[in-house]
């Protein structure tokens, strides 16, 4: 193979895009010396519009532009303009621009937009889309010109795109550097995306996706659409995933430990590539929150209170061994021995962190669990204790909540493992079937559903694709649809939105009076490694995999 010979330009010059010849970029039968400076070709061409022909034509990937976005930004920090390149903000979120990051093209139809999102410097490289290859013509192939000299490829390319950026007719440009992945988008002139969520977001984000595809916005001249969106349980949505029934392009389960699962699961399959997407303006946001509260029904709660004066994990520990139960405390025999409600771990994020949270409680910290605690002889007896006290466990947490909770109320459920969004969304059909509110308090450690909105990398889905569903992520965090899951009881991420903001529907402002909601939550704990999660699943099915369980 011949040596590569170096130029006065630096290693950049020596060879164009790897990946655009197959022929010349393992032989490197290239002769450097027919290759000038765009400037030596067209002395009007400026120092910047070199730089970024250079910056294109960089030998090292990782001195390339990433994206197509990367190379358009360097062109308008250059002086040029693009046309037709119309760019606006979603209503509601703040000036892109101001929060550091580059705004994103969001238009209506008909106006054509290009995307101009960069990756973070560092990203892995992207391969160059090959220019198509006239028939009779390989990808080595060279062209004749006076006297007998031939010239490369590579210098057409660098003339042409001098010729490109001297006028600033760079619309083209990113179809020679754009990241092709396999996969379509859907119908033509259509970005199609698919987004899978968990349950108890149904009622927001069913809304929030008619209001979106009404909306009509475009990316690079294409509609977005999301014909598929479809709610399902966390855990059964993360299973699917792994297994390959379901191929999502956006993923929203209720908190980071089925992201985390399903990231490691995912990795250990598929030779430590991550499936979530990791770079800056792709990673995972969370949409909303909502904590882990304790629901105790008011009559129970008194006494409780009265007793324990506060209601936390070490107070139901200690009221589930009262051999004679609510008795001991003070209340009727009939109400017999204290009665708890929670899903099921294996099937539902809710019963996932209640014995994630009770780990940390037993073991008095905050973050750091091991899977060694969660196999500790001293743990699992104190979590017999609590899970020994479930009547039966549920499936999904909001049909068991409504269904088993609310409807057979505290002769069946004194006290359960929930949502404080579904607390307080249900509050009034408690007081329809049971006469008394049901109350929620917080634990003094808490676990938060975060709701990450996670747009996925993995083979089905295409780098345009990502582009459409971060701009559908940031319609979600606008202020307009952060007041529309108020409504469902969520807490809101964007700080220009609070939970006591008055409008029609929010019943935070409603029952904080009366449920002792706090503005602010307590100290949070971190939600443990996808590897200690599962150490403490496998640990709750040894000992009640096979309880009983009701339907909902």
């Amino acid at each position: 193979m011949r040596a590569r010979t170096s130029t006065p330009w630096g290693p950049r010059s020596t060879s164009s895009s790897p990946a655009s010849y197959p022929f010349d970029a393992p032989t490197r039968r290239l002769n450097p010396g027919l290759f000038q400076a765009p400037r030596a070709l067209n002395p009007h061409i400026s120092a910047a519009s070199e730089e970024i022909i250079l910056t294109a034509m960089a030998e090292d990937p990782a001195q390339r532009y990433q994206t197509a976005a990367a190379m358009y930004m360097a062109i308008l920090a250059a002086g040029f303009s693009s046309p037709g390149a119309a760019r606006g903000t979603l209503p509601g979120l703040p000036n892109a621009a101001a929060a550091g990051r580059p705004a994103s093209p969001v238009t209506s139809p008909p106006v054509n937009a290009l995307p101009v999102t960069p990756l973070p410097a560092g990203s892995p490289p992207t391969p160059v889309t090959p220019l198509p290859v006239t028939p009779g013509q390989g990808p080595q192939a060279q062209l004749a010109v006076q006297g007998g000299r031939r010239i490369s490829r590579r210098l057409l390319l660098t003339a042409g795109a001098v010729s490109l950026v001297a006028g600033a007719g760079l619309l083209s440009l990113p179809f020679f550097f754009s990241r092709q992945r396999s996969g379509g988008t859907g119908v033509a002139g259509q970005i199609t995306l698919s987004f899978v969520y968990s349950t108890e977001k149904e009622s927001w984000i069913s809304a929030a996706v008619a209001a979106f595809n009404q909306r009509g916005l475009t990316l690079g001249g294409k509609r977005i659409s999301l014909p598929q969106a479809e709610e399902r349980g966390s855990l059964d949505a993360r299973d699917r995933i792994l297994n390959g029934q379901l191929r999502p392009i956006i993923w929203s389960p209720a908190s980071t430990l089925e992201l985390n699962q399903l990231n490691d699961a995912w990795k250990a399959a598929h030779g430590g590539k991550e499936i979530v997407a990791s770079s800056a303006d792709l990673s995972p946001r969370s949409l909303v929150f909502s904590p882990l509260v304790f629901a105790v029904w008011e009559e129970r709660a008194r006494l409780l209170l009265q007793h324990y004066r506060v209601i936390d994990w070490e107070a139901i520990h200690s009221a589930v061994l009262l051999k004679n139960g609510w008795q001991d405390l003070g209340g009727p025999g009939d109400w017999g021995q204290i009665k708890l409600a929670q899903t099921r771990p294996d099937q539902s994020n809710s019963g996932l962190l209640s014995i994630t949270l009770l780990a940390y409680a037993y073991f008095h910290q905050q973050r750091g669990l091991t899977s060694d605690q969660v196999r500790d002889k001293g743990f699992l007896h104190y979590l017999n204790d609590i899970e020994g006290a479930v009547t039966q466990f549920g499936r999904s947490s909001g049909t068991y909540l409504e269904r088993e909770v609310i409807l057979k109320g505290p002769s069946s459920y004194d006290l359960a493992f929930t949502y404080e969004n579904l607390v307080l969304t249900y509050q009034a059909e408690a007081h329809q079937r049971q006469g008394m509110a049901l109350l929620p308090f917080y634990p003094s450690l808490n676990l938060l559903s975060d709701h990450p909105f996670a747009i996925l990398d993995a083979e089905w889905v295409t780098s345009e694709q990502q582009e459409a569903a971060r701009l559908f992520r940031d319609f979600l965090l606008g202020e307009e649809q952060q007041r529309e899951a108020l409504k469902s009881g969520f807490r809101p991420t964007n700080a220009a939105v609070t939970i006591y903001d008055r409008l029609a529907g929010n019943p935070f402002p409603s029952l904080a009076s009366s449920l002792k909601i706090p503005a602010q939550l307590g100290p949070e704990a971190q939600p443990p490694a996808g590897p200690v999660t599962d150490a403490l699943l496998q640990a709750w099915l040894s000992a009640y995999g096979n309880s009983a369980t009701a339907t909902s």
